[in-house]
Parts: structure tokens; sequence; C-alpha cells
């Protein structure tokens, strides 16, 4: 086992020290850093026992009682690796104990049974840790993966070969060469894709011996001998062989030839290292607590067993279905996704499902529940359709606005001699204006005034705006409705990108607002100058002492119909461009005392929008920010405030105050007080949904505060029949051990972070980890909190992040180090680590030709620093390794796409590969390794970062989706390379749906954020892959950065299991709507 250094331990102490104290004095936030608390890592005597975290429980003013005994997570004591494990190998808890199906995280496994079958190749090494860690520890710290007798199919996962010290593998090297010399191993075989079953799955897995599980259905079933294990197909050739390129072998090479097995994890059942140029940065989870300003953390406690799904997932009633039913003259007993079941409206491109219909008409139904929502929160699951669902509700919207305009210009063809319209069906897609009580008219009258505005992340701007474009028709043309039976036709909608740069005029002039209802509650003083114009803030101090206030309205010389306009912002734009306040603005006149003269006062951002539509809302999740001060501006200030459609497939991250933001503009309370007392409220009942004694109590709160949120999983049903059409996914976690090679300087990089992480909490490097915390622990644990959850902040930490993903940089630092200057006065040579830092070298990268992509592999696109070391940093390690093996498995994969006219049309051969990384400089160097270890001829690779235009991703992008090439005259020739997309969670994580044209999905590194991880995974499973897709999920599982790293990602998991101890509140919020409805009509 490779051990990191002490002092990293010692600081996860000292840091549980300070968790603890600032538990232990203060109550009311007890369980807020219960998270930390949780994880427990020591050489020698564990502070807290390894518990649940459901379970684990904090009386009153005190802490989590000890338990007598337990285990260290990494136990140093001699004996204590003998000790009997309890559970089986595939992960099965001990008898009477359950364990919890809904994670895909890693447990280590418990030493297997004399009886075991032999253990192989993608999860364990010789020197695996496994056997030395207690039971009790194991199913405390880790959730156990569910066995394949629960449905599950075997887990892909192989250890590494055992290196002797000068690099190569204890036992004799086999001669089969290394994949990149474009001679395949005999030990390699090719998965037959195309004819694997349910029972049988194709995945590198194919050919591994049962788990202990099937060993128990099947006592018949003989363990493998280890010439079997050596045509397993995960198999890799051996990688310890110098490539024709005159590599020198490293002493990390690792083979990975070797069979898998362990259990298949299931897929997840939800989706920051580098942003775009113009990009806001994320705000963090770290929340702001009303009483403690803008920088404390919030201490409420994670919303631990309760499961997202569960809270707020959608649940249908046959009231409401035949409502909508109705609304939009569809059937009721057509509830399926075939497309004879489904429908199209008017002006649009694409039909809509049962289900989406249903979702749409209970968000507009909100203008006349006589409730404060006024729309919804859209929380669906990565790939269920949140986008085309958005761009419906504007679709409908601006139906009803014409159903409206048409009643108002030919009132005499909508009259008949019964209570219904006179058009007959429904010629605009819904129920007419005219109709008694009509829904249609309420749209058009409460949110029919002002064009739409969709806000999204700037690097999805871009393809927001396709999307619309194609979804959504500039004119629509009703036959027979015009004069004498014409047809009428209409503007429907037209999606407009702000660019701040060449601002459309059109949408400059339909968004503009002017002032109503002007109100001035006291003259300004006699001795106020008039003459001057006052602006910026000498105009907000002349409204504040006049008690001003005014209300926004649209004006009604608008040429272009507002509601016809898509006005398309990026977050950032929207935020920060003082150029769209700048445009909108009117003058105020208020009086003086005593005085005929006024003051002329100019207020900016006047602008009037009927409907905002906020995608990826989970980005911002603070009250005080920037955005959120805009957006209350504008909800505030307008004489009718818009409805609020917010989509995110994350809408929960560390408790449920993160839903305070959306729900607060969702209901239109926007001042500070109202909007401190949602937040306090919504924290309350989080706390309080985690005790027995007050959860039934909560559950009945909830049903009433969390309304107006709507949530379905890919697994959702309606009404019985399946929402989605796509095929499954493989989630795998695959171990990485740190190559012996690297141990003593990844051991000396996670002391230098522990040493940080003491001296951020105010120790000395001498005193015991027992010891008392300066000032109890409480400021500095503040403080710390956010950071430790980040594991970003901190300069150590990240190179030790860095070094786990690339071990090599240990030498290429080393070196660097011995080059220091003797004059102070140079600067240091140091490797790049940042986006900015990169960015010069990435502008230099030679264009591809052809279509292909651009490379990076050449003098003028590497920073010197990187070019001189890396032979050292591109050494082989075990997570080269294990994505290399993916690759070459991605390559064998025959599946075959459908026969439905897309790009993909019958392509069976080579499949497309994402790898997704936390920092710019992991993304480069993954790029860098494709380029000079991988044959081009079995491996494409493209990098998507943010310095590229909008042209160049749009060619990358097009590279990425074209299965076909011309092959001459009219032939296409199909693709013989696995394509693979190298990039960052924070520019291709979130909202490219043309990204499932891949069906293998890499995490290169754990990432902490559990949302990061679902949104990625979420490119290639989701709605419309025809595939089996898999996601790879690689980590060092031994090393105490990467256990600190999953462990929270974990705990934040818990928010998304299907099954939770909310779920009470989603059949109650339901019956409430439906009674309300029910009322109503």
């Amino acid at each position: 086992m490779v051990r990191t250094g002490g002092d990293f331990r010692v600081a996860i102490n000292h840091f549980l020290d300070a968790a603890r104290s600032r538990i232990q004095n203060s109550s009311d936030r007890r369980l807020g850093l219960q998270l930390a608390v949780q994880w427990v890592i020591e050489d020698q005597h564990p502070i807290w026992p390894p518990c649940s975290f459901a379970a684990q429980s904090v009386p009153a003013g005190g802490e989590p009682s000890r338990a007598p005994t337990s285990s260290p997570l990494l136990p140093s004591t001699p004996g204590q690796e003998d000790r009997p494990a309890t559970g089986d190998q595939a992960g099965r808890p001990p008898a009477g104990q359950p364990f919890d199906t809904r994670f895909s995280s890693p447990s280590i496994s418990a030493a297997p049974s004399p009886s075991a079958a032999p253990e192989t190749a993608l999860s364990r090494s010789d020197h695996d840790t496994s056997s030395s860690i207690s039971p009790q520890a194991d199913d405390a710290i880790l959730p156990r993966r569910p066995s394949p007798s629960n449905g599950l199919l075997p887990h892909l996962s192989a250890p590494l070969r055992s290196l002797s010290p000068t690099g190569a593998p204890a036992e004799a090297l086999s001669p089969t060469p290394v994949w990149e010399d474009e001679s395949d191993s005999p030990a390699v075989v090719e998965p037959d894709l195309s004819t694997a079953d349910v029972a049988g799955n194709p995945s590198i897995s194919q050919a591994h011996p049962p788990a202990a599980s099937d060993r128990d259905r099947d006592a018949s079933a003989t363990p493998r001998s280890a010439a079997d294990s050596d045509s397993s197909l995960d198999a890799a050739p051996n990688a310890s062989t110098a490539d024709k390129r005159g590599e020198a072998q490293s002493d990390g090479d690792v083979d990975d030839s070797s069979d898998s097995s362990g259990d298949r994890a299931s897929r997840p059942s939800s989706e920051h290292g580098e942003l775009s140029a113009d990009a806001e940065p994320d705000i963090e989870v770290v929340d702001v607590a009303s009483e403690d300003g803008p920088d404390a953390p919030d201490s409420t406690p994670l919303t631990g067993a309760a499961g997202v799904d569960a809270v707020i997932s959608s649940a249908e009633d046959e009231a409401t279905w035949a409502a909508t039913c109705t609304f939009f003259g569809h059937y009721v007993d057509r509830q399926s996704i075939a497309p004879e079941d489904c429908l199209r409206l008017p002006g649009t491109a694409e039909s809509l499902r049962p289900t989406q219909l249903y979702d749409v008409f209970t968000t507009l139904q909100t203008v006349r529940d006589g409730r404060l929502e006024l729309g919804s929160i859209l929380a669906h699951e990565m790939g269920v359709g949140k986008t085309l669902l958005y761009e419906a509700i504007i679709a409908v919207r601006r139906l009803a606005v014409l159903s409206a305009a048409h009643l108002a210009a030919f009132p005499e063809r909508h009259r008949s001699d019964h209570d219904r319209c006179g058009l007959s069906g429904r010629p605009f897609g819904i129920a007419c204006a005219c109709e008694m009580d009509s829904l249609t008219a309420a749209i058009a009258d409460i949110v029919g005034a002002g064009a739409t505005m969709l806000l999204v992340p700037a690097n999805l701007r871009d393809e927001a705006f396709r999307k619309a474009q194609h979804y959504l028709f500039a004119r629509v043309t009703f036959p027979s409705l015009g004069p004498l039976g014409a047809p009428w036709v209409q503007p429907f909608v037209r999606p407009v990108v702000f660019c701040p740069e060449k601002p459309d005029a059109e949408l400059l002039s339909i968004a503009r607002a002017e002032l109503v209802d002007l109100k001035q509650g006291k003259p300004l003083r006699g001795s106020t100058p008039f003459t001057k114009l006052r602006t910026g803030d000498d105009a907000a101090k002349m409204l504040a002492d006049g008690d001003a206030t005014y209300k926004l309205g649209l004006p009604h010389s608008a040429a272009t119909p507002p509601s016809s306009i898509v006005a398309i912002f990026s977050r950032e734009t929207y935020t920060n461009q003082k150029s769209w306040f700048d445009r909108h603005t009117a003058v105020i006149r208020l009086r003086i005392n005593n005085s005929a003269n006024t003051v002329r006062v100019q207020v900016p951002g006047v602008f009037y929008f009927g409907l905002v539509v906020w995608d990826e809302c989970h980005k911002v999740r603070q009250v005080g920010t920037q955005l959120f001060e805009r957006l209350r501006h504008s909800f505030a200030r307008q004489s009718q405030r818009p409805m609020l459609v917010a989509a995110t497939g994350s809408p929960v991250t560390s408790n449920l105050g993160d839903l305070t933001l959306p729900l607060s503009l969702l209901r239109g309370t926007t001042d500070d007080h109202a909007t401190k007392a949602l937040r306090k409220e919504l924290q309350a009942l989080d706390s309080q949904l985690q005790v027995p004694a007050t959860r039934e109590a909560a559950i009945i709160k909830g049903g009433s505060l969390l309304r107006g949120i709507q949530r379905r999983t890919s697994n959702s049903t309606f009404f019985g029949h399946p929402i989605t059409s796509k095929g499954r996914c493989e989630t795998e976690t695959l171990d990485c051990p740190v190559d012996p090679l690297y141990a003593d300087a990844i051991a000396k990089s996670g002391r230098s972070a522990g040493r940080s992480m003491l001296e951020a909490l105010g120790y000395d490097e001498g005193q015991s980890s027992q010891a008392t915390p300066p000032n109890g622990g409480k400021s500095k644990t503040k403080k710390l909190l956010p950071q430790l959850l980040n594991l970003s902040t901190n300069t150590d930490i990240r190179q030790l992040e860095l070094a786990l993903h690339f071990p090599g940089l240990t030498k290429a630092w080393a070196a660097l180090d011995a080059q220091q200057p003797k004059s102070a006065l140079h600067k240091p040579p140091s490797i790049p680590t940042t986006v900015e830092e990169l960015s010069p070298f990435l502008k230099k990268a030679v264009p591809g030709t052809n279509g292909m992509p651009a490379t990076y592999a050449h003098e003028a696109s590497v920073p010197p620093e990187i070019r001189r070391h890396l032979d050292d940093i591109l050494s082989h390690s075990s997570r080269l390794n294990r994505l290399r093996t993916i690759c070459h498995t991605a390559s064998k994969d025959r599946q075959v796409y459908p026969a439905d006219g897309r790009s993909w049309h019958e392509f069976a051969g080579p499949k497309n590969v994402l790898v997704f990384c936390r920092w710019p400089l992991l993304a480069f160097l993954v790029q860098l390794w494709f380029e000079t270890r991988m044959s081009q001829d079995r491996v494409c690779s493209a990098l998507l970062h943010s310095g590229l235009s909008e042209n160049e991703r749009e060619k990358l992008y097009k590279w990425f989706r074209t299965f076909h090439s011309d092959a001459g005259g009219n032939a296409k020739a199909p693709k013989t390379v696995t394509k693979v997309l190298v990039s960052t969670y924070a520019l291709a994580g979130t909202g490219l749906d043309e990204l499932k044209v891949a069906n293998y999905c890499v995490h290169f590194g754990p990432v902490r954020d559990n949302n990061d991880q679902a949104q990625a995974s979420g490119r290639v499973d989701r709605s419309g892959q025809p595939l089996v897709s898999y996601v790879y999920c690689l980590q060092s599982s031994e090393q105490p950065l990467d256990q600190l790293t999953v462990r929270i990602r974990d705990n934040r998991n818990n928010l998304f299991g299907n099954n939770g101890l909310l779920a009470a509140i989603v059949s109650l919020a339901a019956r409430q709507n439906a009674a309300s409805h029910a009322a109503s009509t």
C-alpha cells in the first residue's frame, strides 16, 4: 500500500477537532460540519468512529457519542490486517445489515474467503489494502454496492500487477506489444456487442468470472484458471513495453491484462477547473447565513438519507391529466412515448410526449391557481428533456397570445350555439381564448405581454440559440383563419442572441419599458439643486431621499409583438454588462419642497419581460449575488412580474436551502426580509426531516413549502409508461493505485498539503492532533470548511491532486526545483497550471485539415517547462493504462446504431469517448498523451478549451458527430477510428446534447461534487441515446485525498437516491395540487 505522509492525516484530525468544537458550541448548527466529521483518516487512532450519515445523531449542545472500539480507515497497528472480514466479496453486508443500492461509489472489498473465485484485473492490485480494512469501517465509510442478484451486472474492476523496484511487473513480462504499435494482442478477445442480451451486457467485463453472489446462485460455477484470465475482453496489450517512438520503459508501467471481478455499480440516478472567456465563475454550495454576512458558510446539515428525487419528484394524477388533454385536445388514453401518442404544436418542429404535455400544463396553470408561484422549477434529471420542455412553454405562451389576438380581430368567427368555440378542432393547438374560464385567456392576460428572456451559461449560449431556432418557427400559418377564409399568417418566435458589441435593434426596441405608477413619498429638500441630470449613485440617493418608487410597463407602440422574441443572454452578460442597462433608461422627475422645479433622475434597467427562462440555475445558489440583484430588480419593478421557468438537473447539492433563490423568484418574494425568511424555513425543514421525532410534521410542511418544483428521472414512468427511450447505462469505478516509483514523491506532497492545512487551522506543526484548536476552532473552522470542501483553494492540495492524475509531474517539479535561480530577481521556472497561463500556447495549435481537429504536440503550442519534461510527465501510470484500456474497448464495440437517418445511421464501427478532467492542465496533458502515445490510426482525439472561437467549436462538434466521411462520388465510408473529446467539467459537463454521439464517458479523476459527475455522465446517458453507454470513474482509492473527495461526493450523492425518507412529500404535494385544481374547475 502506498502510504501518504502523516502530516496530511494529522491535519485532517486537527480539522475534525475544530469541527467538533464548533458543533459542540453551536446547538442550532451542530450538524453543520457532519460531512467532514464522518470522514475519518488517521495513522494510529480514529478521532471519530465511522458511522452511517443518516444514522449518526448529535445530542443538543454535544457531540456524537464515541464507540468504545472502532477501526481506523487506514490501520497501521500490527495484526490489524489479519482480522476476519464480514460480508462477501460481491459487496453484500453481513446478515441482517441492509445495503444501499442507490450508489455507484467505490467501496473497499473485504478479504475474500478461501473459497472465493480468484481475483482479477481492474479493481485490486497485489498491494491493495482491502484485506486490512475492518468490515466495520468499510460498511460505515462507503456504501455497499448491490450484488448481481439484484439485477445488476458484475462490476468491471481489475487490479494492476505489482511492480518491482525497477518498474517492471514482478512476474515475467508478456511479449505482447503495446496497442499503439498497431499490433493487437492475441490475448484480446473482440467483444461481440451486437448480440449481447440483458443478462450479458456488452461490457469490458463480458468474459469475467462470476462474483460471489453469482456463485451463490449457481453452485456449479467453477473458478477460472489463470490461463482463462489471460484472454479477458478488457485485456490491454502489455503497457510495460516501450513503443516505437522510443519511449523509455518507465518504472510506472503497469499491465492491464488481467481479468476483472467484483460488482458492477448501478448507474447514478441523477450530472471546475476551467471557465470560458466570458463565463461567470460558478457560485459554490457555501451559502450565506443572514446573520453571518456574505462570507459565512452555510452550516445547515446536508440532506442525508433523504433523496431529492423523492422530495420533488413529479407524481401525476388523473384529474390533472384529464384537464391537460382538454387543454391540448389530446386523448386521455394515449399516455406512452409512442409517436402516435405524442402531439406537435403549431409552429414547432418536434412532438411532445404525454408527460411533457402534462408538465407544460402544470407550469402554465399557475397563472390562475391563486397561489404565490408563477411558473415552476423544472428539476428533471439530465437527459430527460428539460430544454424541449421550456421551449414548449415558450411556444404555448405565444400560441395563447395569438389565440387572444384572433379573438379580438375576428370575434364573430368564435361564436357558436354551444358553450365552446366556433372554430373547429384546436387550430392553435390549445384551448381557445374565448372559452369560459379559459386558461389560454389567463396566460395571454397575465404573462402574454413582454418578450421572453432565456438566461444560460456562457458556454451554452450558442447551442441554446441553435436549439431554439430549430424547434420554434419564425412564422406560423393557420389555414382558413384569416379574412374570408384565407390563411392567417403570423410571426411566431424568433430567437435573438444579445451581443453587447452588436445588439439586435429589434430586441432593444421591444424590450424597452416605460415608467408607470410613479410614487414619491415625500418632496426633496428645498435647497436641492435641480439643473443637472442625476445618474448612478447620485440618482439612487435622490430616489431614496424622495422615498420614490416606480413600476415598469410595456409600451403599446411596439411594431413587433414582444411575445414573438426570445432574447438569449449569457449569465455573465446579463450580470456584468452595463451596456444592457445603459441602453434601457428612463428619466423620473422628483418634486422639490415649496418649489415648482423638479429634479431629473435617470434610472437604468428599464426593460420588461413576460417570461424568464433560467437554464442551469443551480450554477448560482447564493442570494445577494449580482445575478440575483439583477433578477430581483427586474421582477420587483415590473407592473406584472414575469413567469419564471428555472431548469436544473441538480436542484440541491448541500441542503434544501439551495432552493432559496429560484423559489423566491418563483413566488415573487424578492425583498431581503422575505428571502431570508424563506431560506431559514427551508433549512429548518431540512433539519427536521432528519430527526425522527419531527419527520412526520416536516413532511406535511414540505408538501406546501416545496410546491412549484417538478422532477422526473430517466427511470420515471407516466401512468405506468416509461418517459424516455434510451439504452441502459453501466457505471464503473476503476482503481488506479499510485505506482511505487512515485510513492515517496506523492507522500512528500501529502506532507506539504498537511502542513498547509495545519497552518490554516492555526496549529504549530509539532502540536498533537488532540490539542485544543486556537479559539476553540470556531473562526478557523468556519473559514476552512469551504476550502476543504472545494479542495481547490489550497495550492499544496491542488498540486497533490495534479500529481495523483499524472504522477510523472513529481519528477518534473523536482527537476524544476533543482533549477531554481540563485538570484531572487529572476522568476523561478514553473509548470503553468491555469487557463490564463496555458492560453497563449493553446492558441498556437496547428489547425487540422479536411475537418480534423487541431493538434497541440508541437514546440510552439507546449509550454517550455512541460515540453522539456514531457517524457517524465506522460510516463506510464495506472490511470493512463485504464484510459488506454477503455479506448481499446470502445474501438472494439460493435453495437449497431439504428437506421433512423441521423449521422450514426446503421453505424457499427468504433465508438466515441468523452474524457472529463477537473483542471485545464489535466485536459491539456491528456490531449498530449493521446497525440504522442496512442496510434492516430486507431484513436483520434480533440481538446475542447475556452480559447476556441465559436466557429472552431462548431467545427470540432461537427467532426465529433461525423460517423461517415466522403469516399468519392456519392459514397460514404464509415469512420475507422475511435474519436475522443477531452475537456473540463465547466466547458462540456452541462447542456451539450450533441455529445450523445459518444457512448463512453471517462471521469479521469474523482470530483467532490456529485452534480458535476452526474451532469457530465448525462452527456452520454440521456434520452435519445440508442446504445448501451458506459461511464468509468478513475480514482486512487488508497490515497487519502481521493478518499476524502469520494466521501464528499458520496455524501452529496445521498441527495439523489431514488428512494428516500422524503418520498411522502411527493404524493402529498401532488394530492394538494390535484385537490386545488379540482376545486378551481
